[in-house]
């Protein structure tokens, strides 16, 4: 499900035009305007509403982005806005223990203010806005999780898979049962694009009109 040591991912240059992501994770009332149902596992509570949505497949968040004209993030475009202009592991600084209060992640080094999914933007952006991009639930990308670092497609960074016979698609940022590792920003994961998890949901982005 990913590379168990963040730091050793390749680096490369991508390059990507402008283009829209959304500020926070789908929540699971905006998910049931969209889709008449709610998939979430984590659905019980008072804040059920503006939890982020799980339960979800590829395919069906894929198909419901399309239906109004949006995307998933590409992994190129969502590890660029999760680093926020930072080199490290981390947008929140050089070790594990700076995700303090800027992550939901499994209960250590303080992760525990929340037993599951927490209220989307209930921790601190990230320095270019964007919440939750480390932890609470992980997010599918359009891409295919494959050979890495691949050929980027320039512009959206898109990977077109090789011949390894994968068929899962990407999965980026480590959800409320992750471990700080799983939740850096060039930690990669992957599942079957038919596939429900308790945390893992989606944020949707846009390209830029020309």
């Amino acid at each position: 499900m990913g590379d168990p040591r963040a730091d050793a991912t390749p680096t490369h240059d991508v390059t990507l035009d402008p283009y829209f992501l959304a500020k926070f994770e789908l929540t699971q009332s905006q998910w049931t305007r969209i889709s008449a149902r709610n998939p979430s596992f984590g659905r019980g509570g008072d804040a059920a509403g503006v939890r982020p949505v799980d339960g979800t497949t590829w395919l069906e968040v894929y198909n419901a982005a399309y239906r109004f004209g949006l995307l998933l993030p590409t992994e190129s475009q969502w590890e660029y806005a999760c680093r926020a202009g930072s080199t490290g592991l981390w947008s929140s600084g050089p070790n594990p223990a700076s995700l303090r209060g800027s992550a939901n992640l499994r209960p250590e080094l303080g992760f525990d203010e929340f037993p599951g999914s927490s209220p989307v933007g209930a921790f601190d952006a990230n320095p270019w806005g964007f919440h939750d991009l480390h932890g609470n639930v992980a997010e599918w990308c359009r891409d295919f999780i494959d050979r890495y670092p691949g050929n980027p497609r320039p512009g959206d960074g898109f990977r077109t898979p090789v011949a390894t016979g994968t068929l899962l698609r990407s999965i980026r940022g480590g959800g409320w049962r992750s471990n700080a590792t799983e939740a850096a920003s060039p930690f990669r994961g992957g599942d079957d694009a038919g596939n429900r998890s308790t945390d893992v949901g989606v944020r949707f982005s846009r390209a830029v009109a020309p």
